[in-house]
């Protein structure tokens, strides 16, 4: 059983990846969607932040964690895991989860990305060790554990920037070499991607 505060970042429409993740979850206590920022959903505003050449998917997706982190950063916990819909939990998710975190929380990483997104692990593993310094890199934006503090950095400097012309985990990427924020891959991943490794149609 997980307690730790999840929050799952889904497209309604989608109706078998939420038949998916309600199954995935079912070992989770205390979870909240984020349903909205969907791609009808966005303002003017907010649409005009994008490059026209990113899919109406990809500027639906960035709002949607950009809307997490708010939600976050308004909640009552120091951290917490963000999923988007498409993830698998390897076996042994709990056991590797609390091992994990009980290092992420001791450590002064800011971020630690649990899932291996581009087919990215860890080079060698250390006996013991499940947090690996990541030089700035994520690992795809489908599951991660981020503290609070995160999220009120990347509140301040996602509205300093006038176009995002990529996706959001490069956007990511950016922002955490230009502003030296600790980022972090667990070893081993604990999650897999299901529109990677072909098990759901991509929608972005």
């Amino acid at each position: 059983m997980i307690e730790d505060k999840i929050y799952i970042i889904h497209y309604d429409k989608l109706i078998e990846r939420k038949i998916h993740i309600e199954k995935e979850i079912n070992d989770f206590t205390n979870v909240e969607w984020v349903l909205n920022k969907n791609p009808n959903d966005l303002s003017d505003s907010e649409l005009s932040l994008f490059n026209d050449g990113l899919s109406d998917g990809s500027k639906s997706l960035t709002m949607k964690h950009i809307e997490t982190f708010k939600r976050i950063v308004k909640g009552d916990n120091d951290y917490a895991v963000v999923f988007e819909d498409d993830i698998i939990l390897n076996d042994n998710f709990n056991n590797y989860y609390q091992l994990i975190k009980e290092q992420f929380l001791l450590s002064d990483f800011e971020i630690c990305f649990i899932g291996n997104g581009c087919g990215l692990e860890v080079g060698k593993l250390i006996e013991g060790q499940y947090l690996y310094d990541s030089n700035g890199n994520s690992r795809c934006t489908d599951s991660f554990i981020i503290k609070k503090s995160l999220c009120k950095k990347l509140l301040d400097i996602y509205i300093e920037y006038d176009k995002y012309f990529v996706n959001i985990d490069f956007i990511m990427n950016k922002w955490f070499t230009d502003y030296n924020i600790k980022t972090s891959w667990s070893g081993p991943s604990i999650i897999t991607q299901g529109s990677q490794n072909g098990s759901f149609k991509r929608s972005i």
